[in-house]
C-alpha cells in the first residue's frame, strides 16, 4: 500500500534556501547603493541652499573667510539642523563643513558628508565649489575607494572619475583612500 505525504522533502527546502540566498546576494549591494544614493538627495539641495547663502555673503562683504559663521548667513527652511562656529551644520544624518578644510582644498567648497556627525568612516560625500575659488561651479561626488556602493552611487549620479585614492585629511571622516567623481565641471 502507498501512502502520499502532503509536506516537503529535505532537497525540496534545501533548494528553496539555496534560491532565497542567490537572491539575497545579488538584491544586497543594490540596495546599499540606493540607500547611499538617497543620502545624497537629501544631502544635495541643503549643501546648495548653503553654497547660494555664501555666495550672497561674498557678493555683500567681498570674502569668503567670515560665511564660516552660520549665523552670518541667510539660510533658512533646514529642518532638523543645528550650526556650530566652526562652520558646521549636524543634522540627524548628515552634516556640512563650510570651511572645507578637507583634501587640501580649505575655503573653496561646502561639503556635506552622509553620516552623522563625529561617525568613523563616512562612505560618501558632496561638494560644491565656490563661484571665485580654483575650480568654479565644480560639483563633486566623494566615495571611499574601498567602498563599492559608494563608488557606485556616484558613478549612478553621472559622476566620472577625477581622482583617486586620495588621503583625506580628516580619517575619523570618511577614512582612507577616496575617490572623487566629478557631477559637474
Amino acid at each position: 500500500m502507498q501512502t502520499k505525504s502532503s509536506g516537503f522533502t529535505l532537497i525540496e527546502l534545501l533548494v528553496v534556501v539555496l534560491i532565497i540566498g542567490i537572491l539575497a546576494a545579488v538584491a544586497l549591494p543594490q540596495y546599499e547603493t540606493a540607500v547611499l544614493k538617497a543620502r545624497l538627495g537629501r544631502l544635495m539641495p541643503n549643501v546648495r541652499t548653503i553654497k547660494n547663502a555664501v555666495e550672497a555673503y561674498y557678493m555683500a562683504t567681498g570674502s569668503y573667510n567670515q560665511a564660516q559663521d552660520l549665523d552670518s548667513l541667510d539660510v533658512g527652511g533646514l529642518n532638523g539642523c543645528a550650526s556650530n562656529t566652526a562652520g558646521h551644520m549636524h543634522c540627524s544624518d548628515y552634516w556640512v563643513d563650510i570651511s572645507s578644510g578637507v583634501i587640501n582644498r580649505a575655503g573653496n567648497a561646502v561639503v556635506g558628508f552622509a553620516g552623522k556627525y563625529g561617525t568613523r568612516n563616512i562612505p560618501l560625500a558632496y561638494a560644491m565649489y565656490y563661484d571665485n575659488s580654483p575650480y568654479p561651479g565644480r560639483i563633486e561626488c566623494w566615495a571611499q575607494s574601498t567602498n563599492a556602493a559608494a563608488v557606485a552611487a556616484c558613478k549612478s549620479m553621472g559622476g566620472t572619475p577625477a581622482e583617486q585614492n586620495l588621503s583625506h585629511s580628516q580619517p575619523y571622516e570618511m577614512g582612507t583612500p577616496i575617490d572623487i567623481f566629478i557631477l559637474q565641471q
